[in-house]
């Protein structure tokens, strides 16, 4: 790593056009993105709107990301929120993906998102936000009684960080539910610098979206930058990639902590950003990355989801699912790649 130099813009622009040309050629005919397959079936509200953000930068997909948008604000439930696909009941993350997506573009009804804001809102609790609240319905969905659901309806730190910059993107900077959301993400940083994710195996999501979400909030202090970054170079292979809790270097962790690194510019984190940018340029294949087990999904009474052992692509809870059509982290890796090329040039 010590002799890496910049990865060439040719190369990243060919990466780029081809993650784009996979991106646009995955899109299902109604207008949206499906992926992960769980019990609850494959996802699409969410999927498709974390899509429509991640790639909503890059130049090559904006006319496909626009004509995706009306699709998915036809998907928004009575309560204002939106779900994992159209059978599950609605909840904060994949409401605050759609939120995320709209803010880069020009809403025809602006009332369906003042209804998600609050929808938002109405999930916050003392520790954060929690992926379902009692009006969701989660318990009904799955037959279960409340106390039987208390880790899905708690505080996650991954949801709280994506809910906050979600809110804080639509004015509620002043808001006291976020501050309490923010206060939480900044207490909630690991010995080793990291943060840990509720539906996501490992540190590399949870790490990227808080450093994105205390960075909108004005709220990353030197010390607190300085120890993520510090915890995240420590976990980057020789190769240039990151992996998750020991595992081998992929895909989406490698995006997520090349995504983390970039929050800021840092000139003690260029080199393990150059070498991470061009893990993901070799990685790609066929224009796309994935296919790594990378969702989570605890029991529902878990609190503590780091607990217990997870099984690979077993249908049901108590375990950790891939994205089998490779658009969730080849989503996560061109966002990481048009952003890496856009800080690039400013070194060049």
């Amino acid at each position: 790593m010590a002799g890496m130099t910049q990865v060439a813009l040719s190369d990243i622009d060919r990466s780029i056009a081809a993650a784009a040309g996979f991106i646009a050629d995955a899109r299902s005919p109604d207008g949206l993105w499906r992926d992960f397959h769980t019990l609850a079936g494959e996802s699409c509200d969410w999927v498709s709107s974390f899509v429509a953000f991640n790639v909503g930068d890059c130049g090559l997909l904006r006319d496909i990301v626009r004509d995706t948008l009306p699709a998915i604000l036809r998907r928004q439930r009575p309560s204002g929120g939106w779900a994992y696909n159209e059978r599950v009941p609605t909840d904060c993350d994949s409401t605050a993906w759609v939120v995320l997506a709209l803010t880069a573009s020009t809403v025809w009804k602006p009332s369906l998102v003042l209804r998600a804001l609050a929808f938002l809102t109405r999930h916050s609790t003392d520790g954060g936000f929690a992926t379902y609240a009692a009006e969701d319905g989660i318990e009904e969905f799955i037959g279960a009684s409340a106390d039987q659901t208390e880790g899905w309806r708690s505080d996650h730190l991954c949801v709280t960080a994506v809910t906050a910059r979600a809110l804080l993107q639509n004015g509620f900077r002043n808001d006291e539910r976020v501050r309490t959301a923010i206060t939480a993400l900044t207490h909630a940083q690991g010995d080793d610098g990291t943060w840990r994710s509720y539906w996501w195996a490992g540190h590399a999501y949870a790490t990227a979206q808080t450093l994105r979400a205390l960075a909108a909030a004005r709220a990353l202090p030197v010390d607190t930058w300085r120890h993520a970054t510090e915890g995240l170079l420590r976990l980057q292979h020789d190769d240039g990639g990151f992996g998750d809790d020991g595992t081998e270097p992929h895909a989406f962790a490698t995006s997520m902590s090349l995504t983390a690194l970039l929050t800021r510019p840092d000139p003690a984190c260029d080199k393990a950003i150059d070498y991470a940018a061009s893990w993901l340029l070799t990685s790609q294949r066929g224009g796309s990355w994935g296919g790594f087990p990378i969702l989570r999904i605890p029991s529902p009474m878990a609190i503590d989801a780091t607990a217990g052992e997870y099984s690979v692509d077993r249908l049901g809870t108590g375990v950790t699912v891939r994205d089998e059509k490779h658009i969730f982290t080849t989503a996560a890796c061109l966002a990481a790649l048009t952003e890496y090329r856009t800080a690039t040039l400013g070194r060049r």
